[in-house]
């Protein structure tokens, strides 16, 4: 076709046709994407993809209206020159220089559409990785079994494939033109809006239908095929760089995908690999009988294999850490295990295999996987604190902490009205499996509500079982027990669900971890346990000098324990039972003797001393007995010898001097040694 201003001038109607409907997808998939409306994942995906398909129209335009105003400044200048105009004119020809809308269009594809490309694959990039990030979370969470607004997305998806694949077709064909192959980038955009809007379609179907595998798969899908897309546009660019150049020829533009081509274009892609296989063998490949009688009978062949593929799905294969539901048009017929199991095709029947989610504190979905015999976890309390956290009572444990009412350290909690509380917290992790698929299914709708009811339950049984009891048997020894107690009786109330046919679960355990006070109380917990433990020295020590004085006084604290009851005996009997009392006074000395301690040696002393104090006074009064009898003998010898015998003690160290009557006496009065012999201490002293 010859590129005339009408030629173009078509061009740039369609390509304005083609921004308005790629605008008008773009802008229903956003609202109807968005949280407030319809909080569809992938249809707020597919309306980021058709939204960046309005700059590829747009550029599509700008140069489709350039290239109506190079044909129009040719047509001037054709004309000027067939009509003879230039001749007369200061000029005698029209050159390059006065072209000014061809420069401008070689400044576009020069400049204007590589950047394009590259803002196109840019933001394909950057919004496919924001998006596929935000679908992670999406991906893995609790969904409904039918999306709420399944209607609105089968009907919206159905309009956008419509749409979007019919004028994508057309546009397609129009490409095959020389003068409208730039057009192909838009139609490539509008056949991947199609294809993405066929996608949202059929998964809400098949979710409305049973499974949500294809509704959840779009989430990644299609943030995945936009960075794909992205990848292939900068590589189209990359290509472009070193592609040999002809006169007169355009460049297509680097957002023309050829992988979107299989759908827009799929006849010319498939010439074009006819050519290249026909050009490696070295003839016509397509006047082969094989390719003449597949393409006769494609149609059968594809009926053929649907059905085969139909009725492969009468057969299901339950992995060996599954248990799953077989289901016809909803109804549970068996619950079976690992292994093979045949069916009735699908949709008559189904397989359900459950999917189990563990959630955090915030109820965010940590994990997944469509398991039975896994281990699961809930906290019914406070979360775990961090590995890189130091547990101590006085710094913070988690993010937010769950705290028990509690009687106080020392009281009974059963009976506390009007009585100290006191508050505590605790890490309670409950820890199950599933026993019965089928009640464990039935239980509630989805993952999450299941979770959420046995947690409510098992925090109703562990308010009720910890109300009672004191902050002693919380933090001492009896909190095996207790969790032995809280294990069973969670377990009966699980089993009590479901109308009396139980949750379906079974209570692995349930611990009380990490039992603390609130930090700002905690130094003063600190402080009471400080003098308890002071206390108790205190206690001990009394019993270690207790344990020294019984072995030093008696030998053995067994014995003196003994020699204390018999004493407190002697000391309960009469006063008037003498008999009784010796006997047992007898028998209390009898066991200290025995002892052999500082007791028995005590006695000992005393005993020896009466018997000295005793033979002492004996000796003293026979004395007594002799002086007596002397005296009465002979009184008068008897008391001379008695003055004698004083004087001769009177002067047992005297000096004694014997003189005549009329004896004179000199007394000199004089020191002899007036000074100390220090070797001779005894000198002097007499």
């Amino acid at each position: 076709m010859q590129a005339d201003y009408t030629t173009q001038k078509k061009a740039v109607g369609v390509a304005a046709l083609g921004l308005v409907l790629q605008a008008s997808m773009g802008v229903v998939l956003l609202v109807y994407g968005l949280p407030l409306t319809g909080r569809d994942h992938p249809a707020l995906s597919a309306a980021v993809f058709a939204l960046v398909g309005v700059v590829a129209w747009l550029a599509l335009l700008i140069v489709s209206d350039q290239h109506r105003r190079e044909r129009l400044e040719a047509m001037e200048a054709e004309a000027m020159q067939s009509s003879g105009a230039a001749a007369s004119s200061a000029f005698e020809s029209v050159g390059e220089e006065f072209r000014v809308a061809h420069k401008r269009l070689l400044g576009l594809y020069r400049y204007f559409m590589p950047g394009t490309s590259l803002l196109i694959a840019l933001a394909l990039g950057y919004l496919g990785w924001a998006r596929l990030a935000g679908a992670r979370e999406v991906w893995q969470s609790s969904m409904p079994e039918v999306h709420p607004g399944y209607g609105w997305g089968i009907a919206l998806g159905l309009t956008c494939a419509v749409t979007g694949f019919v004028f994508g077709r057309f546009v397609a064909g129009m490409a095959r033109q020389d003068a409208w192959k730039h057009l192909r980038a838009g139609a490539d955009f509008a056949v991947g809006t199609a294809l993405m809007g066929m996608g949202l379609a059929v998964a809400h179907f098949i979710d409305l239908a049973g499974p949500d595998w294809a509704f959840r798969y779009l989430h990644l899908v299609i943030p995945g095929l936009m960075m794909v897309l992205a990848v292939e546009v900068v590589l189209n660019f990359l290509l472009d760089l070193y592609r040999p150049r002809k006169a007169g020829v355009f460049p297509r533009p680097a957002f023309d995908s050829r992988l979107l081509a299989f759908v827009s274009a799929p006849d010319v892609v498939a010439r074009s690999i006819g050519e290249a296989l026909s050009y490696q063998f070295g003839y016509d490949i397509t006047r082969n009988w094989f390719y003449q009688l597949l393409s006769r009978y494609i149609g059968p062949l594809a009926a053929v294999a649907g059905l085969v593929l139909w009725g492969m799905s009468a057969m299901a294969v339950v992995d060996p850490h599954q248990r799953a539901l077989i289901t016809r048009f909803g109804s549970v017929r068996r619950e079976v295990g690992p292994g093979l199991h045949f069916k009735l095709p699908w949709p008559i029947d189904r397989v359900e295999v459950p999917l189990y989610q563990s959630f955090d504190e915030r109820g965010r979905v940590t994990g997944a996987a469509r398991t039975a015999t896994g281990v699961r976890t809930i906290q019914l309390a406070s979360a775990a604190p961090g590995i890189d956290r130091n547990i101590l009572w006085t710094n913070e444990h988690a993010g937010e902490e769950v705290f028990f009412i509690v009687g106080p350290a020392g009281g009974e909690g059963a009976d506390r009205a009007g009585a100290d509380i006191a508050v505590v917290a605790a890490e309670v992790p409950l820890r199950f499996r599933v026993r019965d698929v089928g009640a464990y299914d039935r239980l509630a709708g989805a993952e999450g509500m299941r979770t959420s009811l046995l947690r409510g339950v098992a925090q109703r049984e562990l308010l009720r079982h910890l109300a009672p009891l004191t902050v002693d048997d919380l933090l001492g020894a009896r909190r095996l027990a207790l969790q032995t107690e809280l294990r069973e009786r969670m377990q009966s109330s699980f089993d009590a669900l479901n109308a009396g046919e139980g949750a379906g679960v079974e209570v692995l355990s349930v611990e009380l971890k990490g039992v603390h006070p609130p930090k700002d109380v905690a130094p003063a917990y600190e402080r009471v346990l400080e003098a308890q433990q002071k206390q108790q020295a205190l206690v001990l020590s009394a019993q270690a000098e207790a344990i020294t004085t019984l072995t030093g006084v008696v030998g053995s604290v067994d014995l003196a324990r003994q020699i204390a009851a018999e004493a407190e005996r002697l000391r309960l009997l009469p006063a008037d039972a003498d008999a009784a009392r010796a006997e047992q006074q007898t028998r209390v000395q009898r066991l200290i003797e025995q002892a052999g301690g500082q007791a028995a040696a005590a006695l000992a002393a005393a005993r020896s001393q009466r018997w000295g104090t005793l033979l002492d006074a004996r000796a003293r009064a026979a004395r007594y007995a002799g002086h007596l009898a002397n005296y009465g003998a002979a009184p008068e010898v008897y008391m001379a010898s008695l003055y004698f015998q004083a004087l001769k003690d009177a002067m047992a160290d005297s000096r004694v001097y014997i003189a005549p009557e009329r004896a004179r006496f000199v007394w000199r009065l004089e020191d002899r040694e007036t000074g100390v012999d220090v070797f001779n201490p005894g000198a002097g002293s007499k």
